[in-house]
């Protein structure tokens, strides 16, 4: 405590009486009740008193002290807590504290806090806004008396919160009627097993289309959609709408004109055998793995495996890959033959050489 309590050095007690009054020349400003203790003593130890002075704080306007805690985390869409206090009790008709915040899209405060007439702290709700994506947050400050303090409030995704609908493209933005888009619909986390279903729409059926639904795949952000147009007299502008649990739209200029002659598709060239080599043979069982060269422009590869070089069905493998390797070790005890093949865009490409080889005791 600042100050001192003064006192008079002593009083005088009138002759013919038993008791006499002095007043304290001071006594320090406090900030919460203070106890001080007055001592007085005549003659011996014996007739020294002692009593407790209570010290006030004088009234005045609220004036803050501080708010609390420093910092606190706090999932987008639920309430965090914080408490203000003042350097006084509040006085007679209480005090206010005015709160603001410096991100009010996703914190959300009172404009202020009343605390009673007498009291010292109260306790608000901090509310917050849903958060996709990146954690974000905002201060809070508190201003009373002239003094203002914050603290920082991080506000994070919900990591059990169902994906969320985010955006949606198309590209290209503008095609000749008759030729397509691709669109694409982007969610706020991956989608859990099973995929996710958004149902797509299209402001003008007759001038583009797209599917009913389009599945965003689990552990997957996004998925691709095909967006059909038709030849139009006039440009005309089609809006594609996808559906969540909000929507986002996206738009795609559809312009007049014949449509482009299609591009002839490319016959992929042969790939080269690489393994097992020519009259290789194996115990039953053995799992055998072959092996041939990428193509350039290849989608998937189709491997075929008969007891004849012509591979007239029915055929003991016919297999279509995503890469250029395939293993089995199930073959029959047979002297056999196997090619394989590019599948591209614009369909399959060419046979490889057959190659032949042995699965015998």
């Amino acid at each position: 405590m600042e100050g001192q309590v003064i006192t008079p050095p002593n009083v005088t007690v009138p002759a013919g009486s038993i008791s006499a009054s002095f007043n304290t020349l001071s006594a320090p400003q406090v900030n919460a009740p203070h106890w001080v203790f007055i001592g007085a003593r005549y003659g011996t130890f014996n007739g020294a008193q002692a009593r407790i002075l209570r010290i006030d704080p004088a009234p005045g306007p609220a004036t803050l002290l501080a708010i609390g805690p420093a910092s606190q985390d706090v999932i987008g869409g639920q309430a965090g807590h914080a408490t203000v206090a003042l350097a006084i009790p509040a006085p007679a008709g209480g005090g206010i504290v005015n709160l603001t915040t410096d991100n009010p899209s996703i914190i959300h405060v009172p404009a202020n806090v009343a605390i009673a007439q007498g009291n010292s702290t109260n306790t608000f709700d901090i509310p917050t806004s849903t958060v996709i994506g990146l954690p974000t947050g905002g201060n809070v400050f508190a201003s009373a008396g002239g003094v203002t303090k914050s603290i920082f409030v991080n506000v994070s995704p919900d990591p059990n919160a169902p994906p969320l609908l985010q955006s949606m493209t198309i590209s290209p933005t503008s095609v000749r009627g008759g030729t397509s888009a691709t669109g694409t619909v982007f969610l706020s986390s991956p989608a859990p097993a099973g995929g996710i279903s958004v149902t797509l729409a299209t402001s003008n059926s007759s001038v583009a289309t797209v599917p009913g639904i389009v599945n965003v795949p689990g552990g997957q952000t996004s998925a691709s959609f095909t967006v059909t147009t038709f030849a139009v007299g006039n440009n005309t502008s089609v809006t594609i709408t996808a559906f969540l649990d909000t929507t986002t739209s996206a738009n795609l200029t559809v312009t007049a004109g014949p449509p482009p002659s299609p591009t002839p598709p490319q016959t992929l060239p042969p790939p080269a055998l690489l393994s097992p080599p020519a009259d290789a043979r194996f115990a039953p069982g053995t799992n055998i793995a072959f092996d041939w060269s990428d193509v350039t422009g290849a989608v998937s590869y189709t491997i075929q495996i008969d007891d004849q070089d012509t591979f007239l069905s029915p055929l003991i493998v016919n297999q279509t890959v995503t890469t250029s390797q395939f293993s089995t070790s199930t073959l029959p005890t047979l002297r056999m033959w196997w090619r394989a093949r590019a599948n591209g865009t614009g369909g399959p490409g060419q046979w490889s050489a057959a190659r032949r080889f042995e699965v015998r005791n």
